[in-house]
């Protein structure tokens, strides 16, 4: 797996991609991204978010399943607090 360590936006953000909580060592897995206005009012605004299932050892019941704001992904990635991993293409 290789670490990238890039100044991220939203479309680099897909289903499937694993990330690395760089303090406690977690991994979670972006599962869905949907606009939460839409689940509960019908206006126009856009707020994302993204489904996110986490493993390891700060990891339990209550928060193995969460929800993030997308721009706080973001902001996480960008900062280093979390670091994008990704599959290697040289094997």
């Amino acid at each position: 797996m290789a670490i990238l360590t890039d100044h991220f936006k939203s479309e680099h953000l897909r289903a499937g991609l694993l990330i690395r909580d760089t303090n406690c060592g977690d991994l979670g897995i972006l599962i869905e991204r949907y606009n939460i206005l839409d689940t509960f009012f019908d206006i126009k605004e856009e707020i994302w978010v993204w489904d996110i299932y986490w493993t390891g050892h700060a990891t339990n019941e209550k928060n193995k399943n969460t929800v993030f704001v997308e721009i706080a992904i973001l902001t996480l990635l960008n900062s280093g607090s979390w670091q994008l991993q990704v599959e290697n293409d040289d094997g």
